[in-house]
């Protein structure tokens, strides 16, 4: 047995479980092929008293499945993927305490660590959830996609960040992914040419406030690729990389994450550049690279570049 002090503890926590049918009849139906989310839901509901004496600052706890039973590749057993998200740092095992004691089930715990040494600052950018969400549908509304319920909080809401491992900064690097089937209109025609401003006339544009924000800032600017057939990804999505730089003004990441809440089918991910004292943007070797892997040019333009 590990002792406390050497425990791993975390905030969020990744849950791979797997229920098998013998053990567990009421969670399928051969005859009609159907799997039941909700009888998972009812073996996390029966640990609220659990929740309530050892995870008091539980703020999310979701999970998802496949619906069908002949989706799976070993039709005995029904895998279970969930995330959970407390306010305050979790023993593993308190976590593996959640379901300890249910028969036919096996359990796997994993950390999902974020904070000052990692690149995660919070459970919204860490690319377990993130798989976890775009695996997923809430309520099972998108049937290709694994159903999603939530037992406690909203997946799909922005979860809460520990304001003390918030970073902030001056100059930021942002990466966003545009679903193409949410923004047809992002592809101009079907050689796959792609319109260079419609970001900014049909995204950034309608941020509340836009033009009284980028009036305090020093720089925003951001490229795109000339033509989807030059990209390496699928027809699925089109990938934006920019910078903001806001001059003596120091902002938050959620500040920033939160300009883009509401808008559908798009994917943002911040990076604080933490320039360092008596160094500039224009001097960093990231910055340089987008600046010469792109042009202003639309006419013309080398189709190699962005």
């Amino acid at each position: 047995m590990v002792p406390r002090s050497e425990e791993i503890r975390s905030r969020a926590w990744l849950l791979v479980a797997e229920f098998t049918i013998a053990g567990h009849p009421l969670i399928a139906d051969i005859r009609s092929d159907k799997l039941f989310p909700e009888y998972v839901r009812k073996c996390f509901e029966a640990q609220s008293s659990y929740f309530t004496k050892h995870m008091k600052g539980l703020m999310l706890l979701s999970f998802s499945m496949p619906t069908a039973l002949s989706s799976l590749r070993n039709r005995e057993v029904v895998p279970v993927v969930g995330i959970l998200y407390d306010l305050h740092l979790v023993y593993e095992s308190t976590v593996q305490g959640i379901l300890r004691g249910v028969d036919g089930l096996n359990t796997t715990w994993g950390a999902l660590h974020f904070g000052p040494r990692t690149d995660c600052q919070s459970l919204d950018e860490h690319p377990a959830f993130l798989r976890f969400l775009r695996e997923s549908s809430l309520g099972g509304i998108d049937p290709a996609l694994m159903c999603r319920i939530d037992c406690k909080g909203v997946s799909d809401a922005r979860q809460e960040t520990i304001r003390a491992l918030e970073e902030r900064d001056r100059t930021w690097r942002f990466e966003a992914v545009i679903d193409v089937a949410h923004h047809p209109d992002l592809v101009i025609n079907s050689s796959g040419v792609i319109a260079s401003d419609y970001f900014e006339m049909h995204i950034l544009r309608h941020i509340e406030n836009w033009g009284e924000k980028i009036e305090k800032w020093d720089l925003f600017s951001y490229s795109v690729p000339l033509a989807i057939g030059r990209l390496d990804a699928t027809w699925d999505s089109i990938h934006i990389e920019g910078y903001i730089h806001l001059g003596s003004q120091v902002e938050r990441r959620s500040a920033l994450q939160g300009m883009l809440d509401g808008f559908p089918g798009i994917t943002v991910n911040w990076t604080a550049m933490h320039l360092g004292r008596g160094h500039t943007l224009a001097s960093n070797t990231e910055y340089r690279a987008f600046l010469t892997a792109s042009t202003k040019e639309k006419d013309g333009a080398d189709l190699n570049r962005r």
